[in-house]
């Protein structure tokens, strides 16, 4: 098991959204993400985190 940090896509604005899940490789990782609602894109290897996906994410300042 190793941990895996996936971070938001959006880093110019997003106030820093990540997520760090143990798992056996990264198509797992990429799962327990998936079920706590980030939104993977695996072609290009980008996330994007529920908040900025709703647009409620608190935005820092570019």
């Amino acid at each position: 098991m190793t941990d895996h940090t996936i971070r938001c896509r959006d880093r110019r604005y997003c106030g820093g959204a990540l997520f760090t899940v143990t798992a056996a490789d990264q198509e797992a990782a990429h799962m327990a993400a998936r079920n706590q609602g980030w939104l993977i894109h695996t072609a290009n290897d980008q996330t994007t985190c529920p908040a900025c996906q709703a647009g409620t994410h608190p935005r820092r300042n570019p």
